[in-house]
């Protein structure tokens, strides 16, 4: 699929409302991402969006506790 440029989004972290201890890391697309993105849906077919993190973890974890503790926030309103 296509990758969508840097330009296009942003990254932010939190710990408002989060579990001590732990960072919610939110994806939001700019409007430009946005129009790429409802670029790609179809009259029957809406667009997937797949995002790939990539960072560090410490190095005294146990590989088999990572997981996401919160999960997908769907946009806003009808239009995100």
């Amino acid at each position: 699929g296509e990758v969508i440029a840097e330009s296009q989004y942003n990254l932010a972290t939190s710990t408002d409302g989060v579990e001590a201890g732990r960072t919610r890391l939110q994806v939001n697309f700019t409007d430009e991402g946005l129009t790429t993105i409802a670029g790609k849906a179809t009259a029957s077919e809406a667009p997937v969006v797949t995002v790939d993190l990539t960072f560090p973890l410490k190095a005294d974890l146990a590989l088999d506790s990572v997981s996401n503790k919160f999960g997908f926030i769907p946009g806003h309103s009808d239009s995100e």
